[in-house]
């Protein structure tokens, strides 16, 4: 494989050596996502917090949101780091992001893991589906994602802010003419 990246198989079949414990691991959010969404929404905000002051209602656009560090700090994902010892060869360390039933890996265990390679390269690949032929179960745990720790209101808010941005804009340029 070309590009700096070794080759990694996409499936490890082996029995599983050791099952360290879950622990929780932050996935950040970089600005280039985040604070765009931000401006829009605090568009979407204003405009709001302006039509609550002029029809002096007592309701405002919101408030009860989170903090910008902890949209920055972003989901927290659980980690389960373990070891697969393939039938040819030495252990191999792998990841599964998300909440896995107690006693779905055990030492002992004959697995198929459906692998993929992590972002960062310090880290192990991440085994996003497992059979374990042991258990004749299957587990493909679903850990949370960028879109639902930043949540439906602020998506919303940044959606209407993306409107106002736009009927602001074509209002300018049609009374630029």
């Amino acid at each position: 494989m070309h590009g700096g990246r070794s080759a990694t198989p996409s499936e490890i079949v082996g029995r599983v050596i050791e099952v360290d414990e879950p622990y929780a691991r932050q996935q950040g959010i970089g600005w280039l996502v985040l604070g765009p969404l931000i401006i829009l929404a605090g568009v979407a905000r204003s405009i709001g917090l302006l039509i609550a002051a002029i029809t002096r209602s007592g309701t405002t656009a919101g408030g009860g949101g989170r903090s910008l560090k902890e949209l920055k700090r972003g989901p927290e994902l659980l980690v389960t780091p373990f070891l697969v010892r393939p039938p040819d060869g030495a252990p191999v360390e792998l990841e599964v992001h998300g909440h896995m039933v107690s006693g779905a890996l055990v030492p002992g265990d004959m697995i198929v893991a459906q692998i993929r390679p992590q972002r960062r390269r310090d880290l192990p690949p991440q085994a996003y589906r497992i059979d374990n032929y042991t258990s004749q179960r299957a587990h493909a745990p679903h850990p949370p994602t960028l879109w639902t720790h930043l949540g439906p209101a602020l998506l919303l808010q940044a959606a209407i802010g993306v409107l106002i941005a736009a009927l602001l804009v074509s209002a300018f340029l049609i009374g630029s003419r």
